[in-house]
């Protein structure tokens, strides 16, 4: 379903490009993005890969990827686009935060809709409560930016300010620690830069304070459950170390990796602990994509979000009058919450959240409309 979605909107883009008779591409960060994506067919192409088959697979997600990339960053320069975008985003994050939280008081964890037994502690429609968290920690960015802005109708800040504070509430309530730690750095983000750049943010202020409070309250009331968790969970070290029999897998392969997809593969391998359960993943998207992709994988990513967070700071600006910014500024802060979240668990091996993260890091690295109009019109 992702791939076909993306080969539609793909068909889309280039019918677009024939209109205008040329192949228009804005962003910078394509390029980096165009040579991560061509590391695969490398490894295919090459025979350097530990299991062919996840790698053709995982390399047409990575291309439904891009596709979504290529969408966000080519056609959301309008900023009427863009609040349209940021509010269509806020509300659906908050429906389904909504729903999440009625599932969640009505069915025990393993359940999903009431019908679908998980093996794990699911929450939403996640069989794993950290990548709901995950895809929420993107979202949750939108509401606030809405709420701040100066020209939002009264009631729909209100309404922004309660969507903001059900995602935040159902993060909370999915206990996910690395949820809970992303979505507090993504608010204090957004405090950080209210506080630096917008010195009549009365309005913000107060959003900042009743987010706090209210993140006070949940936190006080989850208490006995997260602390459970901490206390279940304080011995458990299976993550590092599976981190740390990683550093030989990468040893093994230090310039391509061993095969985009092919974890589960090569892992057993080195695995230096007895263990009944299937290691589906590094549980650190950082060490995943350093054994599957190398030296060259890291650099390529390296490069690619170095230019998105470079457009993005560029591009933010006066984000409580224009709408442009508003979205690149929420974009960039849910690219960071996620970012900060990978460092112990895998969400970007999710199709879901990954496409998300790949959309959210299109609007970041998108040209204004102003911008656009400069550089055709500058001299040569």
């Amino acid at each position: 379903m992702l791939e076909c979605g993306s080969a539609l909107l793909f068909g889309l883009w280039a019918g677009y490009q024939v209109v205008l008779q040329r192949i228009r591409l804005t962003s910078k960060a394509v390029f980096p993005a165009l040579l991560l994506l061509s590391l695969p067919i490398l490894q295919l192409l090459t025979g350097r890969t530990a299991y062919a088959y996840a790698t053709r697979y995982n390399l047409l997600q990575w291309l439904a990827y891009g596709v979504f990339f290529l969408i966000a960053s080519e056609f959301s320069w309008s900023p009427v686009a863009r609040k349209r975008l940021a509010i269509s985003i806020a509300a659906f994050g908050s429906l389904y935060a909504i729903f999440s939280l009625i599932q969640g008081f009505i069915f025990p964890p393993n359940m999903l809709y009431g019908m679908v037994k998980t093996h794990g502690s699911g929450f939403g429609s996640y069989a794993n409560r950290n990548h709901y968290a995950g895809l929420m920690e993107m979202l949750l960015p939108f509401g606030l930016v809405i709420s701040s802005f100066r020209s939002v109708p009264r009631s729909l800040r209100v309404l922004s300010i309660f969507g903001s504070l059900v995602m935040l509430t159902s993060v909370f309530a999915s206990r996910s620690r690395g949820g809970m730690l992303s979505v507090t750095i993504a608010m204090s983000v957004f405090a950080f830069y209210y506080w630096r750049h917008e010195h009549h943010g009365g309005r913000t202020r107060t959003l900042l304070i009743v987010l706090a409070l209210s993140s006070a309250f949940v936190a006080y009331f989850a208490y006995d459950q997260v602390a459970s968790r901490l206390v279940a969970e304080k011995g458990d070290s299976v993550r590092w170390q599976i981190a740390r029999d990683s550093i030989h897998l990468a040893a093994q392969h230090p310039l391509i990796g061993s095969g985009l997809g092919t974890f589960t593969e090569v892992y057993p391998r080195v695995r230096s602990f007895p263990m009944d359960l299937f290691v589906n993943a590094a549980h650190n998207d950082y060490v995943q994509l350093v054994v599957e992709t190398g030296f060259l994988g890291v650099l390529f990513t390296a490069a690619f979000l170095m230019l998105v967070f470079r457009n993005a700071f560029q591009q933010v600006r006066h984000t409580r009058k224009d709408w442009f910014s508003a979205v690149s500024l929420a974009a960039v802060i849910g690219m960071i919450a996620l970012l900060v979240h990978s460092l112990t668990d895998f969400n970007l091996e999710i199709p879901a959240n990954a496409a998300t993260f790949a959309f959210l890091a299109g609007l970041a690295s998108a040209s204004s409309e102003q911008g656009r109009y400069t550089r055709k019109h500058e001299p040569a």
